[in-house]
């Protein structure tokens, strides 16, 4: 049996009583079975939604989780529906961060995808829950969160409107260094001088190459970043 095979069977079994009882069968989708479940539990009020008496949806919407998550709803409806079956790690992680997951919550969606949690050698782009409460209550400040490597992990309602959309950013876009120095930048107007301040050799490079040292994984995937 494959490892992989073997991690859904067991988180199957799991998650009886969460996205209710299995089948037994290999092709019962668990996955958007407990994310449904899951959404379903959460509140509005929880995420800085508007909850409002007009709900027909005891928890969030699908479409006001797929934007949570910065995923199509449609593709939520794929996935919930068990029509697309392999959910990328970075899915799995942005619904696990929509739904506030806990830690054990969180492994488990990793494994009825079929991955692996992230482990030491990734850098970290969970948001924890003090830091989630932290957003919610900034919900009218623009605030961004970045992990160690100054990729973009959350941005804010605020923060899109001042700085441009950033739900739309995919790979290197989403890195702050790489946006700077090497994309189209961002709606920041630096004179020369500042500009002059700003060298790969600054505090943002110096972070990063300290992040490439305790995160080696993630390193050798952001070397095109000669900082």
């Amino acid at each position: 049996m494959s490892p992989v095979w073997h991690r859904r069977r067991t988180a199957r079994a799991t998650t009886e009583g969460v996205g209710g009882p299995h089948t037994g069968t290999m092709e019962t989708w668990a996955f958007g079975r407990t994310v449904r479940r899951w959404r379903d539990r959460i509140s509005p009020n929880a995420v800085g939604l508007p909850g409002g008496t007009r709900r027909r949806a005891t928890g969030l919407r699908r479409e006001e989780l797929a934007a949570l998550a910065g995923i199509s709803p449609d593709y939520l409806t794929r996935l919930e529906q068990g029509r697309a079956t392999s959910p990328s790690p970075q899915v799995v992680e942005a619904l696990a961060r929509a739904l506030r997951l806990s830690d054990t919550d969180r492994v488990l969606l990793f494994e009825l995808a079929g991955h692996s949690a992230p482990g030491p050698d990734v850098v970290p782009s969970r948001i924890t829950g003090s830091v989630q409460r932290l957003l919610d209550r900034l919900a009218d400040t623009p605030v961004a969160v970045y992990d160690a490597t100054w990729t973009l992990i959350a941005a804010n309602a605020p923060f899109d409107a001042l700085m441009g959309e950033t739900s739309s950013f995919q790979g290197l876009e989403r890195n702050a260094l790489w946006r700077n120095f090497v994309g189209p930048a961002n709606r920041v107007v630096h004179t020369p001088a500042e500009l002059a301040a700003l060298p790969c050799q600054g505090p943002k490079g110096s972070r990063r190459r300290q992040a490439g040292t305790r995160w080696p994984e993630r390193s050798r995937r952001h070397r095109r970043l000669h900082c």
